[in-house]
């Protein structure tokens, strides 16, 4: 048996490898920036159907965000081995299993738009050069997080059309208290601005919230892009939800740099069944 999970700081998707069949499951996300060992098994144990395969594992390969630094890495490889006792573990950075899906073997740049954002230059089979991720503070231009909070800052300020507003009221009951409390004070701020990218999806047509939408994905490529040498000239791979369902406003982004060879997919994990098979 071989396991395969591509992780994000919202989710962690886990592809089962047995007998020539896949199998899928879902955990919340595993990001080692805010998880700690007993946190991240206590993600993993969300579903019972990997409870009920832990000791039959044989290889997993966990592609993670957050899993950059050793420190990080050994934090999430012990949880794993702790938990899938009898399996080899190997734990690599989301953006090299972002790559591997994205672009196989051609040499290019691959981008995650997640909740949160990264990049990296890719020679075909491993990671040659990445701009830094600074996290949701300082960075993750282009994320959930960040065009989220463009947009409720636009909504709070009443920038937005009168109509948007009514709705988002009516579907979240949110106070501008309620929504400065959670970015403040309670965990996980990055996922809660994230969260409401699925509500103005259905708004992208309206001119505001796509000028907001092209703008933050317009800073992610002068930040990072445009950092790799030859860029106009490399096929760029975009993956993750934001990059999926805004696709729209990002080819019009990407087409003002003169890229012209650009794929999207929302998740990579299919790709890495395929890889890994």
């Amino acid at each position: 048996m071989i396991l395969i999970a591509d992780s994000g700081s919202t989710k962690t998707d886990w592809m089962l490898l047995h007998a020539g069949k896949r199998q899928m499951f879902r955990t919340s996300g595993i990001n080692p920036y805010f998880l700690d060992k007993e946190a991240i098994m206590a993600a993993v144990c969300e579903d019972e159907g990997l409870k009920g395969i832990a000791d039959q594992v044989e290889a997993l390969y966990f592609y993670g965000a957050g899993c950059t630094e050793k420190l990080h890495i050994d934090q999430v490889d012990e949880a794993l081995r702790a938990f899938f006792t009898q399996s080899k573990v190997e734990v690599k950075t989301d953006m090299l299993g972002a790559a591997r899906a994205v672009l196989g073997k051609r040499k290019g740049i691959a981008a995650i738009l997640g909740t949160g954002s990264n990049s990296c230059a890719y020679d075909g089979e491993n990671l040659v050069e990445s701009v830094p991720s600074l996290g949701y503070l300082l960075g993750d231009e282009g994320s959930g997080m960040y065009i989220g909070r463009l947009l409720i800052k636009s909504l709070l300020f009443r920038e937005l059309p009168t109509e948007i507003r009514v709705a988002f009221d009516k579907h979240y009951g949110l106070t501008q208290a309620d929504i400065i409390a959670a970015t403040l004070s309670k965990p996980m701020p990055n996922r809660f601005l994230a969260s409401f990218c699925e509500f103005f999806v259905d708004y992208l047509d309206e001119p505001p919230v796509r000028v907001l939408v092209r703008q933050g994905f317009r800073d992610f490529m002068n930040v990072h892009i445009t950092e790799y040498d030859d860029y106009k000239n490399l096929p760029v791979g975009f993956v993750g939800s934001v990059a999926f369902f805004f696709q729209e406003a990002l080819r019009e982004a990407v087409s003002e740099f003169d890229i012209e060879d650009v794929t999207i997919i929302r998740s990579p994990i299919e790709a890495l069944g395929e890889y890994h098979s």
